[in-house]
């Protein structure tokens, strides 16, 4: 049984007392100015800055920027319910968000200031990363670890896009690595969330992962990843191949989910 989750006394702020909070809100916000920019980049032809093509900065942002928080944010408020001890919170919180803040106004502000950027970036998945294995480890979550290593490869990856910035054909590889590390994070995420809130809205017994269609899955779409950072892109032998295996498993895996009841439910139809 978990143990009773508390809330630091000093934290009296409910905007950092939970990670998703303060991660789902940048990410709101800065959703909002980024598209701003984007839609003036594209009417003017003006850009502000000339050590990266706004092409990079706009596949770099959707990705870092906005997708970055809403990942962390989740993980760091569902390791509560994993491992039964209080999420981050409090000064790491907000040490946290302000490294991502720092990056984008870097990237925004300072041109020639993109390793400062790319080093709170880093800096942010670091952090990220210790509070989840710090978390798990004790409890020996040895199922919810490797999401630690994800958070560090992305680390990886997001050097790469940094390194790649003056190569689009090579930067195109890498925002594609990250975009389908972040698929392999939803498709684990996905597998336990989706059949387990299923059973307990319907009152039905949970569907029994099948652990080799679970592994196909897995496999198929970290070898995705793997393929776009090697530098083949979505269109050779190998990521047709690969597409092929994750787009029938997921199909089956999403099949062996449903039920006829859950149509009726908002929450388990827009799962």
């Amino acid at each position: 049984m978990n143990t009773p989750l508390q809330t630091p006394p000093e934290i009296t702020t409910p905007l950092w007392r939970l990670a998703f909070r303060p991660g789902f809100l940048v990410t709101g916000l800065f959703a909002i100015i980024a598209i701003a920019m984007w839609w003036y980049q594209l009417e003017t032809g003006f850009w502000l800055n000339a050590h990266y093509t706004p092409h990079w900065w706009h596949a770099h942002e959707m990705l870092i920027g906005f997708g970055l928080p809403v990942v962390v944010g989740f993980l760091l408020t569902a390791v509560q319910n994993w491992s039964g001890a209080p999420g981050t919170s409090g000064r790491i919180l907000q040490c946290l968000f302000s490294c991502w803040l720092m990056a984008r106004l870097l990237l925004l502000l300072w041109p020639e200031a993109m390793l400062w950027a790319l080093i709170a970036e880093s800096v942010f998945l670091l952090i990220a990363a210790f509070e989840l294995f710090r978390r798990l480890w004790p409890k020996r979550q040895w199922k919810n670890i490797p999401l630690t290593m994800v958070l560090l490869i992305l680390g990886g990856l997001n050097a790469l896009s940094y390194s790649s910035a003056n190569d689009a054909v090579a930067s195109t590889h890498v925002h594609y690595a990250i975009l389908w590390l972040f698929m392999l994070l939803i498709t684990i995420i996905g597998g336990r969330v989706i059949p387990f809130f299923t059973s307990i809205r319907l009152s039905i017994d949970k569907v029994t992962p099948l652990l080799w269609l679970e592994a196909t899955a897995i496999i198929s779409t970290l070898g995705l990843v793997i393929s776009l950072v090697l530098g083949n892109p979505l269109s050779s032998s190998l990521s047709c191949i690969l597409l092929w295996t994750a787009g029938l498993s997921h199909l089956l895996r999403w099949a062996r989910w449903q039920h006829r009841d859950i149509y009726k439910v908002p929450l388990l139809w827009s799962l």
